[in-house]
């Protein structure tokens, strides 16, 4: 069990032990009728004790700027008085820190590390472990901003930092909802919007895999409503899909998944010159923040008619590492332009939204395989592409499935 006396908070990062830092992490129907599946609790119990902290969070390997010790004596990291801060933690399962992001730097779970240069941990701040009978453990941070849990492997829990102010993530991954529903044992209905990419491909698809891994911790419905083909203009309020797939399904939903934006640029490249890349290019970069606005102008209208729910951004892999690229304009285009716009679009979301922004795009580069292997066509996934998808997904939201292994968590406030 961790016992750690602290004061100031500042960065969160998970690790397991004191001595270890970690960086960067671990299509549609035809609309109107809208499928509705459900996954139920298969239920894992746990003991124990701890706190909650807020942040943002991801799961990453140790960080080599770390200078703590591994067996947990003291640190002076943090402190307000200089003084060391005995910090015992856990040999093993799920650990890791808390730390405000000073440079802004840390724009999703895996473009996010401690730099004690910059940076400032954050000590005494409460971190929850929460599985399907609710809260297991809750605990402080070190003065460091590190924690740690004494997990079980083969069990399913959520890392949860419920304190974080509103806009303090800034990782821009809270979902405060589905915290306080596992805790509280309280069922969690998802609302999938947007392209094709949450209906077709291999079935099922990933929201309802999502729904299936959530399901170890609390009983998970899902409302599938994303239209193939359509675009972000059709999804903004007061338009069809709105007012026959959203505002309908709005008061229900606990999440709101959202993967839209895509079709939106395949309208650009089927009308574009190849003879003007340099006008294609500028084309592109208006078009994006627009798309990037209508995600805002959903997210926020979503917020007003339901403010307890959870809004999931999920951005995408990066298509021009496949072979069978949707655009055929890709090969004409500048190395990385689509991974350019891809992370443009992550950066232009600010934490103040309250939108939990899922990262594919940084690992869809680093897959072990070619992205060819997630796809069935050019642009959708097959079942080991909605199964990534579903991982990610999950893990943004706090979940882990521990398999045996230790699993680090970050936590970076703004």
């Amino acid at each position: 069990m961790m016992r750690c006396v602290a004061g100031l908070f500042v960065s969160v990062a998970l690790a397991s032990g004191c001595g270890d830092d970690a960086g960067g992490a671990a299509g549609g129907s035809t609309g109107e009728a809208a499928s509705t599946s459900t996954s139920g609790p298969a239920g894992s119990s746990g003991g124990g004790d701890g706190t909650t902290g807020d942040g943002n969070t991801e799961d990453t390997g140790p960080d080599p700027d770390d200078t703590g010790s591994d067996e947990g004596s003291s640190s002076e990291s943090g402190s307000t008085t200089g003084e060391p801060v005995e910090c015992e933690l856990p040999d093993t399962a799920i650990g890791g820190r808390v730390w405000t992001d000073a440079d802004a730097s840390d724009e999703s779970t895996y473009l996010a590390a401690f730099d004690p240069r910059v940076d400032e941990a954050a000590a005494d701040f409460e971190v929850r472990l929460l599985d399907g009978d609710g809260l297991v453990e809750q605990t402080t941070t070190c003065a460091d901003g590190r924690y740690g849990f004494a997990a079980r492997a083969g069990t399913s829990y959520l890392v949860a930092t419920p304190d974080v102010p509103v806009g303090g993530c800034a990782q821009r991954n809270c979902p405060r909802n589905l915290w306080s529903a596992v805790e509280a044992g309280e069922a969690v209905h998802i609302l999938a919007i947007g392209d094709s990419l949450p209906v077709e491909g291999a079935q099922p698809t990933f929201p309802q895999r999502l729904a299936d891994r959530l399901s170890p911790l609390v009983t998970t419905t899902v409302e599938n409503a994303a239209v193939s083909g359509s675009t972000s203009t059709q999804w903004i309020p007061g338009t069809t899909y709105w007012n026959s797939n959203v505002e309908p399904n709005l008061a229900d939903a606990d999440m709101v998944l959202i993967s839209i934006g895509g079709n939106d640029f395949l309208d650009l490249a089927a009308g574009a010159s190849i003879g003007n890349i340099a006008q294609v290019l500028a084309d592109a970069e208006a078009l994006l923040i627009e798309v990037v606005g209508n995600v805002r102008t959903i997210a926020a209208e979503i917020h007003t008619l339901n403010p307890d729910a959870d809004v999931v951004f999920t951005l995408y892999v990066d298509y021009s590492q496949s072979s069978i690229s949707p655009w055929d304009l890709v090969s004409l285009l500048p190395a990385g332009t689509i991974y350019d716009l891809l992370a443009d679009a992550r950066s232009m979301i600010p934490a103040d939204d309250e939108i939990v922004v899922v990262d594919v795009l940084e690992p869809s580069t680093m897959l072990d395989g070619p992205l060819d292997d997630l796809l069935v066509d050019p642009l959708h996934f097959s079942d080991a592409g909605h199964d990534f998808y579903a991982d990610e997904i999950f893990a943004a939201l706090g979940g882990i499935a521990l398999s045996g292994e230790d699993q680090i968590r970050n936590v970076s406030l703004n």
